[in-house]
């Protein structure tokens, strides 16, 4: 009873919203703010989308502490890759906005630092255009390609951010692995990191209520790919992956007309690799520690 408005009201405005994406989307440029879809609702009312985003982008900005406060010491993500941005590219120009907050926010001794560009990539070539006109051409570009093959379209090791906003589970399930593992080869090697927002196979309430139960057969057949709570981290591992912050969300909004199932947000780095080390190199790391401990001088 709680979810017949909010579908009645989704799968009634569903084609009238998809017809108008582009037009609304270039009015919505200069705004900044995130528009009404489909299905997603507006990213700004979702405070655990938000808390995901705001992850995003300090996962990738370098902070140093000294003296009881912090100051920037790098930028945050100068390049990032928003794959299926879709026509309203919501999570990429909530991290615009963010890092503009942010630049507004430093001191005048603080050296500015300008928004990350980006780069959006779709398989719809409307979406592309309707997504990179909302943003604005000075701050993105565009790439019509499939996730699958992002790896053979795009140069490898150069984007600070990869990020996955709701975009996976229109891949099907066959691909999820070399998809996960093209994601991190786009990634530079040390500060990259992949970011992936997706849909999991459990229902879900507006009350946050999970009952452990997989979503029905209708509602399941909505999508290709809707994991198993608890299987991105899993997935990300497999293809080299280091997950360094995980989360949930058991419930759904309904005023945003939001598919009633549970979400998995996942931030993950590359994992290095362990070079071998000389005798002599390991005798001087080992000094270098204890006279970190203070134990030798």
């Amino acid at each position: 009873a709680t979810m017949a408005p909010a579908s009645a009201r989704t799968f009634e405005n569903r084609q009238r919203q998809e017809q108008a994406n582009t037009g609304e989307a270039t009015a919505n440029s200069s705004a900044g703010g995130c528009a009404r879809t489909a299905f997603s609702g507006n990213v700004g009312r979702k405070p655990g989308d938000v808390k995901f985003l705001q992850h995003c982008f300090s996962a990738s900005t370098n902070i140093e502490h000294s003296g009881g406060s912090c100051h920037h010491v790098g930028t945050w993500p100068r390049l990032l890759l928003d794959v299926g941005c879709g026509p309203h590219a919501q999570a990429a120009s909530a991290l615009v906005n963010m890092s503009r907050a942010q630049a507004n926010s430093l001191p005048l001794t603080q050296p500015s630092q300008q928004a990350p560009f980006i780069i959006l990539s779709d398989v719809a070539r409307t979406a592309v255009m309707a997504a990179r006109a909302r943003l604005g051409h000075h701050v993105a570009e565009g790439v019509v390609a499939d996730m699958r093959s992002l790896s053979a379209v795009i140069r490898g090791g150069v984007f600070d951010m990869v990020l996955s906003f709701y975009s996976l589970q229109h891949a099907r399930r066959s691909d999820l692995q070399s998809i996960i593992a093209g994601l991190g080869t786009l990634t530079t090697p040390t500060r990259g990191r992949v970011a992936i927002a997706a849909l999991c196979d459990q229902a879900a309430s507006s009350l946050g209520v999970v009952c452990d139960e997989r979503l029905p057969a209708p509602l399941a057949s909505c999508y290709p790919s809707l994991l198993a709570p608890g299987a991105l981290p899993h997935f990300l591992r497999n293809t080299g992956l280091v997950p360094s912050w995980s989360a949930r969300r058991r419930h759904f909004y309904v005023k945003e007309a939001e598919f009633p199932c549970t979400r998995q947000y996942v931030i993950a780095r590359r994992r290095l690799p362990v070079l071998a080390r000389s005798g002599f190199t390991r005798r001087l790391c080992r000094q270098v520690h204890l006279r970190k401990k203070r134990l030798i001088w």
